[in-house]
């Protein structure tokens, strides 16, 4: 899919959006907060509920550490085959932050972050399997979020 923006007859360009597969847990890992060294304040989730029954979500934010969920993203209920619009906090901070999204039916969603100039989308990350690593003699650092 192709998102274009446009402010009147004039075209603000186009971004490509990841496709995903749909879940009741859905990882955002990295929603961007700075562009050229001024903050980003507008950062919009797009969610959908793919299945039949209307999903009940809940949003938690991630960064450094801590976990919170900002006031009016928990219990906000997505109907069926349609898109819902959240709008994030404008101070996110100055570190990037990414996104947990609970959900009680399947859902689709990324996030769309935007200047007056620019816009961007952050696609979901996708789930970890069972997997292995050969490092070798190598001692690397591996931070996972649950």
């Amino acid at each position: 899919m192709v998102d274009e923006s446009s402010r009147g007859l004039s075209s603000l360009g186009g971004d490509f959006v990841a496709s995903q597969r749909p879940a009741k847990r859905i990882v955002i890992p990295a929603i961007p907060v700075n562009s050229r060294g001024r903050a980003i304040t507008e950062h919009r989730i797009a969610v959908i509920a793919t299945g039949t029954r209307a999903a009940e979500v809940e949003v938690e934010l991630v960064s450094g550490g801590s976990r919170f969920t900002p006031v009016g993203l928990s219990g906000v209920t997505v109907e069926p085959e349609q898109v819902r619009i959240l709008k994030l906090p404008k101070a996110l901070g100055k570190r990037p932050v990414g996104i947990l999204i609970s959900a009680t039916e399947e859902i689709a969603a990324s996030v769309i972050s935007s200047t007056s100039s620019e816009f961007s989308w952050s696609a979901p990350a996708l789930e970890l399997s069972t997997f292995s690593f050969n490092v070798g003699v190598l001692e690397p650092t591996v931070t996972f979020e649950s």
